[in-house]
């Protein structure tokens, strides 16, 4: 009995949501166990093209996939980073080379001098795809603020 009389209410898993035997816990936690290590090395598996390029001032992250031209250079929206592209990316990369980039100051990218507007923004793309070694010709796509960006560049 907790204070005033009160019973104590037992904390943990409702006994009608439990599994009625040990052999059939153990096989649960044997069967969670096997899909968390598949879904482990499915991820590990995969390479990742992300790199962080030193353009001068700062560096920047860029993630390229696919092959081929024009490259499709994407520019994310306020406050939106390269992750928020990637399925779009990856429906893209069937058919040519794509390539997203985290602003500075975003994802993994350093924060860069300020001020921040669009021209600073165009000269860091500029820059980025030079050191990237990312031939031309461009196509760029912006969303949001990125369609600003990329009409300056």
């Amino acid at each position: 009995m907790g204070y005033f009389g009160r019973r104590r209410r037992r904390l943990g898993w409702p006994s009608n949501l439990l599994p009625a035997s040990r052999a059939t816990r153990r096989i649960l936690v044997a069967f969670f166990g096997a899909c968390l290590s598949l879904a482990a090395c499915a991820r590990e598996g995969r390479a990742s093209s992300d790199q962080l390029i030193d353009i001068g001032s700062h560096r920047l992250q860029i993630h390229l996939e696919g092959d081929g031209a024009p490259v499709v250079v994407i520019d994310a929206g306020l406050a939106d980073t390269l992750e928020k592209l990637r399925p779009l990316q990856e429906r893209l990369a069937s058919v040519t080379r794509v390539v997203t980039y985290n602003r500075a100051g975003y994802g993994q990218s350093e924060p860069g001098p300020l001020p921040r507007d669009s021209g600073r923004e165009a000269e860091e793309l500029k820059a980025l795809l030079e050191k990237a070694s990312i031939p031309e010709p461009y196509v760029l796509v912006g969303h949001s603020l990125g369609a600003l960006n990329v009409q300056v560049f």
